[in-house]
């Protein structure tokens, strides 16, 4: 795993495109149920109430703190996306490790932002939805990834 590619190792050119991928992975998640309620209204029957991402971020529903959440996971793919970039062209070493260590940053405060959906929704007895919670888990191995990387590349 020493193999040299561009100015960095194989192995935090892997961590690196990990990191990528699980933060685009973060974003696609807004598409997917974030909160959901079972409504039971007695005589009138019963449903589910349920928002997608892309709703509490950006719909009529619209939270500030889930769309701050979209951004936070937004910029951390622009920074894993620089730290790539960085890792074939001539720049300081502290560069590509600082682009890494805040990819790792913004992805785990995102993620840890995510699984507060529901209290930022403000919404009592509503249940966190599955794209929230793969978005966070994702988040989470993201920032392991992206970290590794930088941890990887200031070792050297």
């Amino acid at each position: 795993m020493n193999k040299k590619i561009g100015n960095v190792s194989l192995l935090t050119l892997i961590l690196e495109g990990c990191a990528l991928l699980m933060g685009a992975l973060f974003l696609f998640m807004f598409l997917g149920r974030f909160i959901y309620v079972d409504v039971n209204a007695g005589i009138f029957g019963s449903g589910k109430l349920e928002f997608i991402g892309n709703d509490l971020a950006f719909g009529d529903y619209a939270k500030g703190g889930v769309t701050t959440t979209w951004v936070l996971a937004l910029l951390a793919v622009i920074a894993s996306c620089a730290a790539c970039v960085l890792s074939f062209v001539k720049a300081p070493k502290i560069c590509l490790v600082a682009a890494n260590g805040l990819a790792g940053l913004l992805l785990l405060v995102a993620a840890i932002m995510v699984f507060c959906t529901v209290p930022m929704a403000e919404a009592d007895g509503w249940q966190l939805g599955v794209g929230a919670i793969f978005a966070g888990i994702f988040g989470i191995i993201g920032a392991l990834a992206s970290c590794g990387a930088s941890f990887f590349t200031f070792k050297k």
